[in-house]
């Protein structure tokens, strides 16, 4: 079953002895959404199916405004903000057959035609090049996304009841599957609902994790003792390929006219001025990160305050000027910056800021997708970072940057070294850490 698989990494880990898995949609090709309960000695047990189709409801939206399949839900979660929900009818709130029965059609894509095709075609030609979208675009974008927030709490109100109508204890509550990449309901849940959970690679790249920590506890091989101090109990998101100084020699930086610097406290001070100096920098460390967002391994960086480095880093990566990049913050200096939830290592969660003073990560609507450097945090996932955000305070700006994804326009996230300087020679890039080693690339 498609969905069984994906909560296994968070719920094999969990302090508690028992929580919920929460994933609401289905297809007529791939059962598994809804709800499961999870007890360490039995493992996970499925309750009941969702029923729900927000996922494709989401994506279809996204193809209907333009925005693509592939990568078409991030950008229009990224559009709603410009936008209001005017468009946000509670007849969208149901099951998918729910939905489909009461606009009498048969598939998604024909349901979201019906619910906007009063608008004339004309209001939605845009170019989504454009700085701004266009106000009709972000009014549909902000109304999808209400509809997906309103269905999920719906949802969720649901599976409470049938945990207290059935003396189920409700301790923790994951959500698995790609619709929980939306940060916006999220954080929406996270607030209504402060028991509920979400980890990195939430999406089908978690399956194959999912998977492994299944047959480790059929095996009783102890799997569930792999945690990351990176939060209460989520596994790493660090295991992908690891970068090595073998890996590097055999790489001959020095022969393709790359100059290495061995990282020392005089070279953390290096990365911090190149920084302050407004420069975009590439890092490339230890393990690459499994799921779909970079989380510091993987990455490019700069800084938050200078309000060019939005424009900059969208035209390097080929991105639409509109949308926003997450920023990077200590978690002992979040809260002089953000509202909202602290425990956010994985970038997400939607955060308020604050200040005025970092221009480059503050969305149209004072919004942020922050990632949050834990106290707790394991040194060899998050030193770098740790040192460089800490070195800045020392500074006149505040120890805040943007972390981004280290590849270009309709490129995989780099992974190892060979990857690393051909992306960056692409890029346009001239500084990157690999392996604890600044690297001036020719």
């Amino acid at each position: 079953m498609h969905g069984m698989p994906q909560p296994h990494p968070a719920l094999n880990c969990l302090d508690n002895d028992c929580g919920w898995r929460f994933g609401p949609d289905v297809s007529r090709r791939r059962k598994g959404g809804g709800f499961y309960f999870y007890d360490k000695q039995v493992g996970v047990v499925p309750i009941c199916s969702g029923n729900l189709i927000l996922g494709p409801f989401y994506d279809v939206v996204s193809v209907f405004l333009g925005l693509g399949h592939i990568g078409g839900a991030g950008k229009l979660m990224a559009l709603a903000p410009y936008g209001r929900p005017v468009f946000f009818s509670s007849r969208l709130i149901g099951t998918a057959t729910e939905l489909l029965k009461r606009y009498g059609v048969r598939s998604m894509k024909a349901l979201v035609s019906k619910w906007l095709g009063a608008i004339p075609r004309s209001e939605l030609t845009w170019n989504p090049r454009d700085r701004y979208p266009p106000l009709m675009v972000a009014n549909i974008a902000a109304s999808a996304q209400l509809v997906l927030d309103q269905n999920l709490m719906c949802y969720i109100n649901i599976l409470k009841t049938i945990g207290l109508k059935n003396k189920i204890p409700f301790e923790k509550l994951i959500g698995a599957g790609g619709t929980f990449l939306n940060c916006p309901s999220n954080s929406l849940l996270k607030h209504m609902h402060p028991e509920f959970e979400v980890c990195s690679a939430v999406n089908d790249e978690g399956l194959s994790i999912g998977c492994a920590f299944r047959a480790g506890h059929d095996l009783e091989m102890g799997i569930e003792e792999n945690k990351s101090n990176n939060s209460s109990y989520f596994p790493s998101p660090y295991l992908g390929h690891k970068i090595t100084k073998a890996e590097i020699k055999k790489c001959n930086l020095s022969s393709i006219g790359v100059v290495k610097t061995k990282i020392k406290s005089t070279t953390i001070d290096t990365c911090c001025q190149l920084l302050l100096d407004g420069e975009i920098l590439g890092i490339a460390e230890n393990r690459s990160e499994c799921g779909p967002l970079a989380l510091g391994h993987r990455s490019l960086i700069a800084g938050a305050w200078i309000a060019e480095s939005w424009d900059r880093l969208n035209k390097m990566k080929g991105r639409e000027p509109w949308r926003p990049f997450a920023p990077v913050v200590l978690e002992e200096d979040f809260h002089e910056f953000f509202y909202g939830p602290l425990d956010s290592p994985f970038m997400l969660y939607t955060h308020q800021g604050r200040s005025e003073s970092l221009p480059a990560i503050t969305h149209f609507d004072h919004s942020a997708r922050v990632q949050v450097i834990l106290k707790n945090s394991k040194v060899e996932e998050t030193d770098l970072f740790r040192k460089i955000l800490s070195r800045l305070k020392q500074h006149d700006v505040p120890p805040v940057i943007i972390n981004t994804s280290f590849n270009g326009p309709g490129i995989p996230i780099v992974e190892n070294t060979a990857d690393v300087i051909s992306e960056a020679k692409n890029l346009k890039l001239k500084n990157v850490v690999i392996a604890g080693e600044l690297c001036r690339v020719g």
